[in-house]
């Protein structure tokens, strides 16, 4: 049964635009370690060991402390401790994350989730750094509360008009849902746990924003992926004449090409649409000597 559950997994991970499940099934595993690795501990009188632990994983409230920790700032959204609280996380997680992966594809999903639980640490660091009213105290910062904010908050953005029907509530639109989600987080700020409401503020602020920015992010990375891919196919292209120039030296003609503002616009939409594949060799050298 294990040897079948161990294929299981790693089926999981050798899937493409799996990611959504991946997180999932990533954040499982850990929680099942941290509890058996708890449950060990506490056998045999080293509980103390186990909080130890989960202090050195999660995000500490004190720039000193964090200091020495640097890696908790990508590591505290990977840790749940209470078993309900994960659940809920995990299932929230999975309804608006396949509304991401529908729209925006699974590396949208995988960035939103990653970058969420970043920028909510960051987010966590300053309140407690730069608010008189919490300077000096001890917190830390662990689960996916960033993260799962910047994927409910990118779900609003894509879709938000999407309506679901709740017990009690009735049909609800997604982007009304996560308002008043967000509205709690703000009432957080106020009560005995501020770090959960700043931390899920954060990770809302970067789902909107990486959305909001989507296209312009995506003809960016495109722009950059076809200079690369030039510049790689000019130099297997200089080594090539390097081995044939006695062969080759009376017959090489210099070509330059002049692209209008225009013209570059028009590529860059049509690498935003079909990808940087669909392009043609003139497009691809065009789009190489404007970036020059």
């Amino acid at each position: 049964m294990l040897n079948e559950a161990r294929i299981l997994l790693a089926r999981q991970f050798q899937k493409s635009e799996n990611g959504l499940m991946q997180i999932i099934l990533i954040n499982g595993l850990i929680f099942i370690a941290l509890l058996l690795i708890k449950t060990v501990l506490i056998l045999v009188g080293y509980e103390t060991y186990y909080q130890a632990l989960c202090h050195r994983l999660s995000l500490p409230a004190s720039w000193k402390t964090f200091l020495h920790q640097p890696w908790s700032i990508f590591t505290h959204f990977w840790i749940q401790k209470y078993f309900w609280p994960t659940i809920w996380s995990l299932l929230l997680l999975h309804a608006f994350g396949k509304l991401i992966v529908s729209d925006l594809g699974s590396s949208s999903l995988v960035a939103l989730y990653v970058l969420g639980g970043i920028v909510g640490g960051i987010a966590f660091l300053l309140l407690y750094n730069l608010s008189p009213a919490f300077q000096g105290t001890t917190r830390y910062l662990m689960g996916i509360t960033g993260s799962l904010y910047a994927v409910m908050a990118g779900a609003a953005m894509v879709s938000p008009n999407l309506a679901v029907r709740l017990l009690f509530l009735g049909t609800i639109r997604i982007r009304h849902i996560v308002v008043g989600l967000l509205m709690l987080s703000f009432w957080e700020l106020s009560s005995s746990q501020p770090a959960i409401g700043i931390a899920n503020l954060g990770g809302a602020l970067l789902g909107y924003g990486y959305v909001k920015h989507l296209s312009k992010l995506q003809k960016l990375g495109s722009f950059l992926a076809g200079l690369y891919e030039s510049l790689m196919n000019m130099k297997k292209s200089t080594h090539k004449v390097a081995d044939k120039s006695d062969e080759i030296n009376s017959s090489t003609k210099a070509v330059t090409y002049t692209t209008s503002q225009e013209a570059v616009d028009a590529i860059l939409d049509k690498i935003a649409a079909s990808g940087y594949a669909s392009l043609t060799q003139e497009e691809k050298q065009q789009l190489f000597y404007a970036g020059q």
